[in-house]
């Protein structure tokens, strides 16, 4: 009796599975303009200054939380972790700095909050088109535009080709880093063009060519630095246990800057105006102490504001060196140096408020509290992607994994040299495609598959019969 009630619940399930089946709504077609939205925002600043930017981001994600309050939606609980630290470090800023003028202390507010808000609004364009894909085709596609804005100089004027690295700087730019962006997402879903970003393998291998002539075109040693971290992340080297993939290759880099300095003179006109002499320059630039000769100061102008700042923080009292000294706090450097550019030049400039050095700028306004709540954002992110990071590459979500790992440690490094998270302009994209995957990965998480849910067994239903 119990058999033939169990084959009678298995026929009944398989006789209703086509009335699922038709009773399905017809799935819509996703929206296109968050991908050529994406596309927008990329080229955006190549032709608007960083304030357009936060206002559209602004508008876009504003757009999102009307959406989520009064639909009820969750809010996903990663943002909310980030969104409250930051909220800590902001109050820091806010309550230290309350004495600053007006726009320094609304200047360093932006600073800090700007990050949060870009990726705000990656993760919205994702939900608005959950297409992992299409999406990243779309930021491909947005490096592919901003390469051939960089290569112009060069059809132009093909001769400068000839000039040394500073000189061609100078007349093309120093270049953006959405081209390098789209250069390692095609670099981390290398061999698998057509089927992750639905991108034809022929056009993959034209685009890769272009964008990786205009990143060498410009002859920067971040983007170089970038590109680097991208294969290390392709290959592993921020897995659980390969962290000595990664120790190994510092230390040889560190002492190849050594014995480069060793072997190149970084201070001859030579050296200033190549490539070469740049990068045997790095180190140098990064750790010259607080030197005197104004030629120096300027040459190794990083590390020279680096060692002001830190001699400032040891000189404050307790409190603002574990709370800051708040939004609007600047720094003396000594001398009046001509940094400002100005309708009739530069202008002369004694105290500053932001430095190439992300740290520097957080440890001096809001405090080692807020530099170690910062840092705990980035770690926060990075333990996100570690976990998706691991598994054979042939699964296109761990080098979506991977790619994720790439982002965060790119935030990690540049921050050093370049102010990385806080830079308006160039970690951009890289903050942006941080949220897209994020929102990709909760749509994951809370996706149900379709079709029909799987049968019982056979056993199991006639025990919950009888």
């Amino acid at each position: 009796m119990r058999s033939l009630s169990s084959g009678y619940t298995t026929w009944r399930l398989r006789r209703q599975a086509p009335v699922t089946r038709m009773a399905a709504p017809p799935a819509r077609r996703a929206p296109l303009w968050p991908t050529f939205s994406i596309v927008f925002l990329l080229c955006l600043p190549s032709i608007f200054p960083p304030i357009a930017l936060t206002v559209l981001n602004g508008m876009l994600v504003g757009l999102a939380a009307a959406v989520v309050l009064f639909t009820n939606r969750h809010v996903d609980r990663r943002l909310l972790v980030i969104i409250s630290l930051v909220s800590v470090v902001a109050v820091l800023g806010f309550v230290g700095g309350r004495d600053a003028p007006i726009y320094e202390y609304f200047k360093d507010a932006w600073y800090v909050a700007n990050p949060v808000l870009v990726m705000l609004a990656g993760y919205t364009l994702y939900a608005m088109k959950p297409d992992l894909g299409r999406g990243l085709r779309a930021f491909v596609i947005a490096g592919l535009i901003v390469a051939c804005w960089q290569l112009r100089g060069y059809f132009i004027d093909p001769t400068i080709i000839t000039l040394p690295a500073a000189t061609i700087r100078r007349l093309i730019g120093t270049g953006s880093y959405v081209p390098v962006l789209g250069l390692v997402i095609l670099i981390v879903f290398v061999g698998h063009w057509r089927s992750a970003l639905k991108l034809p393998s022929w056009l993959g291998g034209l685009f890769i060519v272009v964008m990786a002539t205009a990143v060498a075109g410009v002859f920067s040693r971040s983007a170089l630095v970038v590109v680097a971290i991208g294969v290390a992340a392709l290959i592993g080297c921020f897995g659980r246990r390969e962290w000595w993939r990664v120790g190994l290759p510092a230390v040889l880099l560190v002492l190849a800057g050594y014995i480069a300095q060793l072997y190149v003179d970084t201070e001859s006109d030579y050296a200033l105006q190549t490539y070469g002499g740049k990068l045997a320059r790095t180190l140098q630039e990064l750790t010259v102490g607080d030197s005197l000769g104004a030629r120096d100061i300027n040459l190794n102008f990083r590390a020279f504001e680096t060692n002001r700042a830190l001699d400032q923080y040891a000189a404050a009292p307790v409190h603002e060196m574990v709370f800051g000294q708040g939004f609007g706090a600047t720094v003396d450097l000594g001398i009046t140096m001509p940094l400002q550019i100005t309708d009739t030049g530069f202008r002369g400039v004694r105290h500053i408020g932001i430095f190439h050095n992300g740290y520097i700028f957080l440890l001096t306004k809001v405090g080692m509290v807020g530099l170690l709540l910062y840092v705990g954002v980035i770690a926060y992110l990075y333990g996100v992607g570690r976990r998706r990071a691991d598994g054979p590459l042939a699964d296109p979500e761990v080098r979506a994994g991977r790619l994720f790992q790439f982002a965060v440690v790119t935030l990690a490094a540049t921050t050093y040299f370049i102010a990385g998270v806080f830079n308006r302009t160039d970690m951009f994209p890289v903050l942006l495609l941080i949220g897209f995957l994020l929102a990709h990965w909760r749509e994951q998480v809370q996706a149900r598959p379709r079709g029909i849910a799987p049968l019982p067994e056979p056993a199991a239903a006639g025990r919950a019969r009888g």
